[in-house]
């Protein structure tokens, strides 16, 4: 038991939770580097390299939410009483409804938004309120708000044009 407490293990905390959370801990990839080493060996745009980038992504986005319920269980013992498989659940729907009705919502209110708010105020405005409101719930579904909190950003994906925004922003005049 010494390799443990050697790895910031503290003596009452629950051995398989620790155990869990350093599983996910390793397992999650370093995208970046994956990224650099392709563009690196000329491999970033081939078939090779999309099915790498691809694995990679997937095993991130699994990673995450598996860490953030994992963090959600060491919240337990600190007074969060949210069972496990509530939170497993409330989260899968949360994800649902942002990806379905979210999106839908949000198509529906952006139009608003674009003609009675100045551009990129407005839409930078309403993406980061939506940011927190999924931020603050998911932190009262018992789980680290880091992660699931994007997705009602990422049901939101089409909301700011990259390349307008980026001729804003870059144009030197």
């Amino acid at each position: 038991m010494i390799i443990p407490e050697a790895l910031g293990r503290h003596a009452d905390a629950d051995a398989m939770i620790f155990a869990l959370f350093l599983a996910i801990a390793m397992s999650i990839s370093a995208l970046p580097i994956i990224a650099k080493t392709l563009i690196d060996m000329d491999l970033y745009r081939s078939d090779l390299g999309m099915v790498v980038i691809s694995a990679a992504i997937f095993n991130d986005i699994v990673g995450w939410i598996i860490f953030a319920i994992i963090l959600g269980l060491m919240g337990e013992a600190s007074g969060n009483h949210t069972p496990v498989m509530l939170t497993i659940i409330l989260t899968l729907v949360f994800i649902s409804a942002m990806l379905t009705v979210g999106r839908w919502l949000i198509h529906r209110i952006l139009p608003f938004i674009q003609a009675y708010t100045r551009w990129p105020a407005g839409e930078l405005s309403f993406a980061l309120v939506l940011g927190l409101l999924g931020a603050a719930f998911t932190e009262w579904i018992g789980i680290q708000p880091a992660n699931p909190a994007l997705m009602p950003l990422a049901s939101s994906s089409s909301m700011v044009p990259i390349r307008q925004l980026k001729n804003r922003c870059f144009s030197v005049s």
